[in-house]
């Protein structure tokens, strides 16, 4: 798994110092280190909001103020970007650094057009964000074809390593005899990186918890509220908890209260969803369920570096992580309540970071954290283990769903 936790490592030795009666801190220094998460997380959130600009600037379809969604294209790899792109990523104190391969004149002329407000750093790099999605439809093309079946069950997950500039192939087996298989028979591009992969589950389970359940399905959590085109209340779980349009589900911890029933559902692409229109009676708060806290009206894109949290069924405690692939198609494994394998499936162009998750999990809020207490702004929804998530925009834009 690509990884980078250097803040959630702040944060855990932020913790032992605080925990710890022996190591008698000086006050000045916990609040220094109070300090500077905090100002990562208030130059977090405004480096998001700027990225998420940019994409609409260059064509995708962008969340906007009032809780819906713009025209444009769904995915990152859908874009036509201009060559002097070269990609973006959060430096570890939040800021946004946008990468340019012409020369800096140029690169500062272009994205000033495309982010005239908005702070940011520029870095070159060697190779254009248009020629790292090229490399990796390349395989994703290969990847639908039979004959080359055998070699995408070996690889685990393939993206887009932003800040490092290459795409990545994890692989379980990654013996030279199956590089080289890769090499010759999918893509020798220099643009390809390979790395040592994991397998990732599909976090359905049938012991109890906070969360809602589909009828016949295993437990997940809820992700977000919404409403539909047609001014249907509802809210979004996940895609790959559910079997289908009509299921009922039911709050596990209220007697099996009857809260919505499923009247759309994806579990393939970009989208592991589905949206549940609310019954008469069930009041949908934008709280999370183990605090006070909660979200505001504010989707952003997820970018490689930030810090984003997960709200899952059982979160007395939120777990957080670094986002270490904004693009990333990775093989999903598919698990019943024995954990036998029953199936295999392959998302595109999710995200993936370094927090931790748990059975049940699925569907749970993935979110940036306000700096001082405040309310939230929505990234996405967890998908399975090894810190997979979609992102929020996607399931807005094609399931035409506005937040409120």
């Amino acid at each position: 798994m690509e990884n980078n936790n250097n803040f959630n490592d702040d944060l855990k030795d932020l913790t032992a110092i605080v925990g710890d009666s022996s190591l008698k801190t000086e006050t000045s220094v916990i609040e220094s280190m109070i300090n500077q998460l905090k100002a990562r997380l208030d130059n977090q959130n405004a480096s998001l909001l700027a990225y998420t600009k940019l994409m609409g600037a260059l064509g995708m379809a962008i969340p906007t103020e009032t809780g819906g969604v713009t025209d444009g294209k769904v995915d990152l790899e859908s874009i036509d970007y201009p060559n002097f792109y070269g990609g973006a990523y959060l430096d570890e104190n939040g800021m946004l650094i946008l990468l340019y391969t012409d020369n800096l004149i140029k690169a500062e002329n272009s994205f000033d057009e495309l982010l005239p407000d908005d702070y940011y750093i520029l870095q070159q790099v060697l190779h254009s964000y248009k020629s790292l999605c090229e490399a990796k439809e390349l395989i994703t093309s290969k990847c639908e074809e039979e004959i080359y079946d055998s070699i995408f069950k070996n690889i685990t997950a393939y993206g887009i390593n932003d800040k490092e500039n290459y795409v990545f192939i994890e692989m379980l087996d990654l013996s030279p005899d199956t590089i080289n298989e890769f090499k010759q028979t999918i893509s020798s591009s220099e643009l390809i990186v390979f790395k040592q992969g994991q397998k990732f589950i599909a976090e359905v389970t049938l012991r109890g918890g906070t969360g809602v359940q589909a009828n016949g399905s295993g437990i997940s959590s809820m992700g977000f509220r919404a409403r539909s085109a047609s001014g249907q209340n509802g809210f979004v779980m996940s895609g790959h908890s559910t079997t289908g349009a009509q299921q009922q589900v039911r709050h596990i911890n209220s007697n099996g209260t009857l809260v919505g029933t499923v009247v759309r559902r994806q579990w393939q692409g970009a989208i592991d969803a589905a949206f549940v229109q609310a019954t008469a009676g069930t009041t949908l708060s934008s709280q999370f369920a183990h605090n006070s806290n909660g979200l505001n009206l504010v989707t952003v894109l997820p970018a490689q570096g930030a810090f984003v949290s997960l709200a899952g069924r059982q979160d007395v405690v939120i777990r957080s992580g670094t986002v270490t692939a904004a693009s990333i198609n990775p093989l999903i494994e598919i698990r019943d309540a024995a954990g036998n394998l029953i199936g295999l499936i392959r998302m595109q162009n999710i995200a993936q970071a370094g927090y931790s998750s748990t059975g049940g999990d699925s569907g749970g809020t993935i979110f940036s954290s306000a700096a001082n207490g405040g309310l939230h702004n929505l990234v996405g929804n967890h998908i399975s283990s090894g810190g997979l998530f979609g992102r929020a925009q996607a399931i807005l834009s094609v399931f035409q769903l506005q937040r409120f």
